[in-house]
């Protein structure tokens, strides 16, 4: 029984990953965003920083995290700076899922205004957390809360 027990926060998206560097140097990858809008990552024409919100359907800490993503989104959202969400349910985002590794929810990934993915953070991150990675653009928008 309680092998099971420890195992509920690992399916529900619980990790203790800290956000790390990691390049991306591949080829340009397509996204269909929850908008239902495509976006490409990785082309090197963004001209603005993003803040990749890697959500499921399924998962409780990702519903936790939308509570005050929207928030974030009004506030941050700029010609500079914007967060995208991205439902890893739609199919169309499984070649992009397996080429950046993103295994489980909720994933943030954050790319630069050139399309070099910058840092990834996996698992739950409350809203000071995910204010954090957005401060390392230069975003000038995006307050403190």
């Amino acid at each position: 029984m309680l092998r099971s027990l420890t195992l509920i926060p690992l399916l529900w998206g619980f990790t203790a990953a800290h956000a790390v560097e990691v390049p991306y140097t591949a080829t340009p990858l397509s996204i269909k965003t929850s908008q239902g809008k495509n976006q490409t990552l990785g082309d090197r024409s963004a001209g603005k920083y993003r803040l990749v919100f890697w959500y499921s359907n399924f998962c409780p800490p990702c519903y936790a995290m939308k509570s005050f993503l929207g928030k974030l989104e009004k506030e941050c959202n700029a010609e500079d700076f914007e967060i995208v969400r991205v439902n890893i349910n739609d199919s169309e985002n499984t070649p992009a899922l397996k080429a950046l590794n993103i295994r489980g929810t909720p994933t943030l990934t954050l790319w630069s205004a050139k399309d070099e993915y910058l840092a990834l953070a996996t698992g739950f991150r409350g809203e000071t957390q995910v204010r954090d990675m957005i401060k390392k653009t230069p975003t000038k928008k995006c307050g403190t809360p």
